[in-house]
C-alpha cells in the first residue's frame, strides 16, 4: 500500500490485528516506530510502497502468529506481482519471513544489514520494527538499513 511510483518498497511479515482492521501495513506501535525511523533517515512513508509477505492475518485463537510455510508459498505470487509491477529500485526486507525473499536460508541476525543486488532490484535486510519494540537496541539497525536504502535509491537515480 502506498506510492505506486516508489523507488523503495518495504516488505514486512504479516498483518497483525491493527493492520487487518485498517487494511494498511505497519500500523500500531511498530508503524509509529517505523514512521519515526523513516523521518530520521530522510524518508517519508507516503513516498514508499509498504506491503507484507502475506496479505491476510495468520491467527490462532485470536492471537497473531507467524505465517506457516504453506501460507508464505501460497501468497508469494501476490508479492512477486506487486514488486514486478511497481519495480522499486530498493526493497527493504523486514523480519524473519521477509528476509528469505532476498537472502534465502539466512536468519535475520545473520542477514541484518546485508545488501544483495539482482538484475531487477537491490535488497536490504533489516529487523522488523515490532522486534525493536521488544529489543530496543535493534532500533539503530533498522535506522541504518533505512538510511542505506535511501542512499542506494538516490545513487541509482
Amino acid at each position: 500500500m502506498g506510492n505506486r511510483r516508489a523507488t523503495i518498497a518495504i516488505v514486512g511479515m504479516a498483518p497483525g490485528a491493527n493492520e487487518e482492521r485498517q487494511q494498511t501495513p505497519f500500523v500500531g506501535r511498530s508503524g509509529e516506530l517505523l514512521n519515526r525511523l523513516l523521518e530520521l533517515a530522510g524518508l517519508r512513508r507516503g513516498s514508499m510502497f509498504l506491503t507484507n509477505t502475506v496479505h491476510c492475518r495468520p491467527k490462532e485463537g485470536g492471537r497473531n502468529r507467524d505465517p506457516l510455510p504453506f501460507e508464505l508459498i501460497s501468497c508469494r505470487p501476490w508479492l512477486d506481482t506487486e514488486l514486478r509491477l511497481l519495480h522499486p529500485k530498493v526493497v527493504v526486507l523486514m523480519g524473519k519471513t521477509a528476509i528469505p525473499i532476498g537472502f534465502p536460508g539466512m536468519r535475520p541476525s545473520d542477514a541484518n544489514g546485508l545488501v544483495r543486488a539482482t538484475g531487477e532490484r537491490i535488497y536490504v535486510s533489516s529487523y522488523h520494527p515490532a522486534y525493536a519494540l521488544r529489543q530496543p537496541s535493534f532500533t539503530k539497525d533498522i535506522f541504518a538499513a533505512l538510511r542505506l536504502a535511501k542512499e542506494l535509491a538516490d545513487d541509482t537515480d
